[in-house]
């Protein structure tokens, strides 16, 4: 893989696997933004497409990393230059549409024992995810325990969340880059 040597050695890069682990439990939802994302208004209509919205109550909304031309699949977040890449296609589904870990939406009830446990011995088991924790928190809940679903794009007044303005006629809730 041909990546500078700070991509692999940041100390930080897997801490997001804590935000499945039960001490979370203590609240009934959680929404996880990054750092640097830019919020221009009210976030309410995004938190609630999970409290109003039942159907999403035993899920993981997020933003599709290949949105807007859902092209991009799960084996696009690994190494494929490695051994570890074939064991890891012959056991999961990675044809498939995954997410980005930039902003996350559910509900803990998706948390269990063991579901910390469960993503940090798949970052072991498969040290090839090129976006960090993003690879294996994506293949765990698209496939492991497949709780991923798009979260809204939009509503009648504005865009909910997108990694970069894709019109400037939009209006957004929020942006990870500006």
């Amino acid at each position: 893989m041909n990546r500078p040597p700070h991509w692999f050695k940041k100390l930080f890069q897997y801490y997001k696997l804590h935000l499945f682990n039960t001490f979370f439990k203590s609240w009934q939802y959680i929404f996880y933004l990054d750092s640097g994302i830019t919020i221009f208004s009210d976030i309410t209509p995004i938190i609630n497409e999970i409290i109003n919205n039942k159907k999403n109550s035993n899920s993981l909304l997020a933003h599709s990393d290949a949105y807007p031309t859902y092209e991009w699949k799960l084996h696009n977040q690994f190494d494929k230059t490695n051994n570890y890449f074939s064991k890891l296609n012959k056991i999961y589904n990675l044809n498939i549409d995954y997410f980005q870990t930039t902003i996350m939406l559910y509900d803990t009830n998706i948390i269990e024992e063991n579901t910390y446990n469960d993503l940090y011995n798949l970052m072991l088991e498969y040290p090839i995810s090129i976006t960090n924790d993003q690879g294996i928190i994506a293949l765990y809940f698209t496939n492991i325990k497949p709780y991923f679903k798009q979260i809204k794009i939009n509503n009648e007044n504005t865009y909910f969340y997108d990694y970069l303005s894709r019109n400037s006629n939009n209006k957004y809730i929020m942006l990870k880059t500006i």
